[in-house]
């Protein structure tokens, strides 16, 4: 076969603007407000035992500049838990996985599926009691996961784990529940 390299017009190519994202557990939202809430318990609470314990501090400006920087770093945590979460989500399709977040910084990640060699799902304490997953996708190298999908419902990080897992090992998984079929490699590229 002779080697061709054609150009190719970007106004044909698809759009990945136009991909169909699904949202994230809702209960990841409330998840990442009682994490906010426990960073603002635990970083007030430092700076009101150093205002006990060391007095000159009291006298000082610094206080009060601590106090205000604290404030406003809280705010922009809760702010870019807030306004990135209607832009948050994920869409897998027939050849690649794709996950949008951000709020100011806004970042679109497109996974192919041919080159993921392997995926795993955690789960911390806090995940655990709300019900979601995070789903973590490996390409060749790279020292951590490529893409990092948090805040999935966990019946759905499973389904997606076990897709992934059949597509990687060389079977397809049929959404009807039939035994999967093998795919030769050509077939897997396609």
């Amino acid at each position: 076969m002779p080697f061709s390299n054609l150009a190719i017009d970007p106004s044909e190519l698809p759009q990945a603007a136009d991909l169909e994202l699904q949202p994230l557990a809702p209960a990841y939202r409330r998840l990442l407000r009682l994490q906010w809430r426990l960073t603002a318990f635990f970083l007030f609470g430092v700076a009101a035992a150093l205002f006990y314990w060391i007095p000159e501090w009291r006298s000082t400006p610094a206080y009060a500049v601590t106090g205000g920087g604290l404030a406003l770093l809280l705010l922009f945590y809760y702010l870019t838990i807030e306004l990135g979460w209607p832009w948050a989500g994920y869409a897998v399709r027939t050849h690649d996985v794709a996950y949008r977040a951000g709020w100011i910084f806004r970042r679109l990640q497109l996974c192919p599926v041919a080159r993921i060699q392997n995926c795993s799902l955690s789960r911390g304490p806090l995940e655990r009691q709300y019900g979601v997953a995070t789903l973590r996708l490996y390409t060749a190298g790279a020292d951590g996961a490529d893409l990092r999908i948090a805040g999935l419902p966990l019946a759905d990080a499973e389904r997606l784990q076990q897709f992934l897992l059949h597509q990687i090992h060389g079977t397809d998984t049929p959404i009807d529940g039939t035994e999967p079929s093998p795919l030769s490699p050509a077939d897997r590229l396609d």
